[in-house]
């Protein structure tokens, strides 16, 4: 593990502008524009998630500077032995340094805590992402329905 990154549980009442400006920024990457992008939504099911767990919303920082976020979904999978990633934010100037690779082992870290045996998570077609879920081992195992179109639904053996 990298000594300058450090994850720490995010708090959603006191950093929902935050929250909200990294998922218009990831939903305006991966989509073009925002349209279908519904901030209530977006917060309630942030809020959804952190109520099952401490580790549900994390943020990560680089040398104290914010660089990133994940959000799991621990419920979700529970009974077919994945854990979902329901968001992942890396900041636009820090990427290409291992921030997102460190949340993705995060990810499976915390899978593995969970007894789960796989990751999974959805993404558009179009998002630049699915190059860097695609390098990590992430294959497509399906398609999900999604606001603008369906999405890829992608997993990773933890």
């Amino acid at each position: 593990m990298n000594e300058d990154f450090r994850l720490s549980a995010f708090d959603l009442q006191a950093e929902k502008t935050l929250f909200l400006r990294c998922y218009r920024a990831a939903w305006l990457c991966a989509h073009g524009s925002l349209a279908g992008f519904h901030e209530r939504s977006v917060l309630e099911g942030a809020a959804y998630r952190a109520s099952t767990s401490p580790k549900a919303l994390q943020k990560l920082t680089l040398q104290g500077r914010f660089a990133g976020l994940l959000a799991l979904d621990e419920r979700r999978g529970r009974a077919q032995g994945y854990c979902w990633i329901s968001f992942l934010f890396v900041e636009d100037s820090l990427r290409r340094q291992g921030l997102g690779r460190f949340l993705i082992a995060a990810a499976a870290e915390r899978a593995r805590e969970l007894g789960r045996r796989e990751l999974q998570l959805c993404t558009a077609r179009g998002n630049p992402a699915l190059g860097f879920y695609e390098k990590l081992g992430f294959t497509v195992c399906g398609t999900e329905p999604g606001a603008l179109e369906p999405l890829l639904r992608l997993r990773l053996p933890v």
